[in-house]
């Protein structure tokens, strides 16, 4: 390979490497993380304005919307593609959900890191968490172009920009 990752080298030092989140280096099998030095990968192989995604209901009053697909990008050219969760291991590339639920992916992801860490604890690894939250932040940011979990919506009274920060906060901190 003509680039290295960092997993690449901390593999060397006998390192296990995970990755939870956005990997945006491409989505073909090739350019994936477990071929890339990861050892382990749960999340989506680009940004999420670039396909449509579930947005699972949240409150009961939702609860007659089973699927609501979301997307944007330049000229709408990402409408049309449902963004895949998908979790890697040795090898191994599974679709878990397409199109993803955003509303429940944070609790995936730290769910995945705190077993990630878990697993590793006795021996040296590298966690690597690129989150998929606040992509945009333009003062102009609509609602769509934003999310949080459902125990978020509305959690800080400043709007769903406020809210996406308060749970990325939040996922830190139960990772750490």
């Amino acid at each position: 390979q003509k680039y290295k990752t960092i997993a690449t080298y901390l593999k060397a030092l006998a390192y296990k490497t995970g990755i939870a989140g956005k990997w945006h280096l491409g989505q073909r099998v090739e350019y994936l993380p477990n071929n890339r030095g990861f050892d382990e990968y749960l999340g989506v192989p680009y940004s999420v304005d670039m396909g449509y995604h579930k947005m699972s209901p949240c409150t009961p009053a939702e609860s007659n919307t089973t699927y609501q697909p979301h997307g944007y990008g330049r000229g709408g050219s990402y409408l049309n593609v449902p963004l895949p969760l998908l979790h890697q291991r040795q090898g191994s590339t599974t679709v878990l959900e397409q199109p993803t639920d955003i509303h429940t992916l944070s609790d995936k992801l730290v769910s995945f890191s705190v077993d990630f860490i878990e697993k590793n604890k006795q021996n040296p690894f590298f966690l690597y968490m690129p989150f998929q939250h606040v992509h945009t932040c333009t003062p102009n940011t609509v609602p769509h172009e934003q999310y949080a979990g459902c125990r978020w919506r509305n959690s800080t009274g400043h709007g769903i920009y406020q809210d996406a920060i308060a749970e990325l906060d939040s996922m830190v901190e139960r990772v750490v």
